[in-house]
């Protein structure tokens, strides 16, 4: 019975001795890295997943940038096409039928309006519109003053391009004729010419076949006589004949009896 006794009481604390190893054993084993090791996950990096994409963020655009680029107007009324280049170095460019303006104006964005500074320092102030078209609604003159535009004489400009540069000028009509460019029906077919501000000194040979010519404006050349072939426009309604310093006034007062029906414009000092 002792013994029994006793080799019970040796199994409980083997037994006991076996457990508190066993604890022991596993605090050490629980070091703070091995602790951080199992509450780590790990978490594919976004460089890693190729089927992530990062959107690049889109710039918007200034209401200066928006407003840069081609603008056009067309005058039926009058058989005119005017456009406007603004550049994106605040520079304006003007250009009637194709022909260039010599003269170059600036523009600039003011209270959400375009405006474009003209001769004597005025200004033309123009509203954009939500089609990006430019509509003429005010002026300002030399002193500061701002006169409205009435409704019924406000024009609107279609934007035709989007552009910092100017597009190259296109070969107007006048430009053809010059050139010699314009020959059998293309020449019948001819209505208006405008020649101003060409330093011509004479016109080409051709110009007699301009037989349904109705308008011609030579002023500001350089005539010294009136070109050959010129009597014969007999559908002739309206020529001016201005700033040819060289042209007399028997001259002018020749060519009306050879076309009575013709407003001729001039100003001869001889």
């Amino acid at each position: 019975m002792k013994k029994t006794v006793a080799i019970c009481l040796l199994l409980v604390l083997v037994v006991g001795c076996g457990k508190k190893q066993s604890v022991n054993t596993n605090e050490g084993n629980d070091t703070p890295e091995n602790s951080a090791k199992k509450e780590v996950k790990e978490t594919p990096s976004k460089g890693d997943d190729k089927s992530s994409t990062t959107a690049k963020p889109v710039k918007e655009l200034t209401l200066r940038e928006k407003v840069i680029g081609t603008y056009e107007l067309e005058l039926k009324k009058f058989g005119e096409t005017h456009r406007y280049v603004l550049l994106d170095n605040s520079i304006v460019e003007y250009y009637l039928d194709g022909k260039k303006e010599e003269a170059e104006h600036k523009w600039s964005i003011v209270d959400k309006e375009v405006h474009i500074e003209r001769e004597n320092r005025a200004v033309s102030v123009f509203s954009i519109n939500k089609d990006e078209s430019i509509t003429g609604i005010a002026t300002i003159d030399e002193d500061g003053k701002r006169k409205e535009i009435l409704k019924e004489h406000q024009y609107t400009r279609k934007k035709i391009k989007s552009s910092t540069h100017a597009p190259p000028p296109e070969r107007s009509l006048e430009v053809q004729f010059l050139d010699g460019e314009l020959n059998g029906t293309d020449l019948e077919e001819v209505a208006k010419l405008n020649l101003d501000g060409y330093q011509l000194t004479e016109l080409p040979k051709n110009l007699k076949y301009l037989t349904q010519l109705k308008v011609l404006v030579l002023s500001k050349n350089q005539l010294t006589e009136l070109p050959k072939g010129l009597e014969k426009l007999t559908q002739l309604m309206s020529l001016n004949l201005k700033d040819n310093p060289d042209l007399t006034k028997a001259q002018i007062a020749e060519l009306q009896k050879a076309l009575p029906k013709c407003k001729i414009s001039s100003n001869p000092t001889k």
